[in-house]
């Protein structure tokens, strides 16, 4: 009776192995256990009203605070600054009656300010779009009205300005105000750095917007 239950038990090993390397069984079920776990972090975040990303970038700055962040030619920023910067721009975007759910149309060249930028409307429950800086003219304007945004964020060299200052009239005419970091940047960084209060989070949901990107 041993060896036939011996016999048994190796040749449902071996029908199981050859099911699994036929089907892939054991990667289908590592695959579903994956799903549930994250629908059911999904369902645990909106039940504690903490749907936003900025708390997972919030554990990673508790984590590693001096580690790197953000790397670029010039130098790199650390997680706590990083943090600092970005509760810093959100300031400055409730300062401009940027609310929940808005979007704020980000007109920047790859930079540390515009990690800033875009974490800090997270941390207010706003999202950013992300206009391409190689646009002009009625293009640039197109796409910001498309975005539904009161506010532009401009930052990088002398043809950024250029293209802003294109259209800066018709902006104007528009209602739409604009923030030029070239101006604003030194005192930005003199701002106290406060964390937005949760409050401004809390009613996000996951299908809400985290940023708006164009394409073709």
């Amino acid at each position: 009776m041993a060896l036939i239950a011996a016999a048994a038990l190796a040749g449902g090993v071996a029908s199981g192995m050859y099911l699994d390397a036929k089907y892939h069984l054991s990667k289908d079920i590592s695959t579903l256990r994956g799903r549930r776990a994250v629908t059911k972090a999904i369902k645990d975040s909106v039940k504690a009203g903490r749907v936003s990303p900025f708390y997972i970038f919030e554990e990673s700055v508790q984590r590693h605070p001096y580690d790197e962040a953000i790397w670029t030619r010039d130098g790199s920023v650390s997680w706590k600054v990083t943090y600092d910067r970005s509760n810093q721009y959100a300031q400055v975007f409730l300062s401009h009656g940027v609310k929940p759910g808005d979007f704020v149309a980000l007109f920047m060249q790859n930079s540390p300010d515009f990690a800033f930028a875009w974490v800090g409307l997270l941390a207010i429950g706003a999202a950013p779009a992300m206009i391409n800086y190689n646009l002009a003219g009625k293009a640039l304007l197109g796409c910001i009205e498309i975005s539904t945004a009161k506010l532009v964020v401009v930052d990088g060299g002398p043809d950024i300005a250029a293209k802003y200052e294109d259209v800066q009239t018709e902006l104007g005419l528009k209602g739409i105000k604009v923030i030029n970091i070239g101006q604003e940047r030194s005192r930005i960084y003199q701002m106290d750095p406060v964390r937005p209060g949760d409050e401004l989070r809390s009613s996000m949901t996951p299908g809400d917007a985290m940023a708006m990107f164009y394409t073709r």
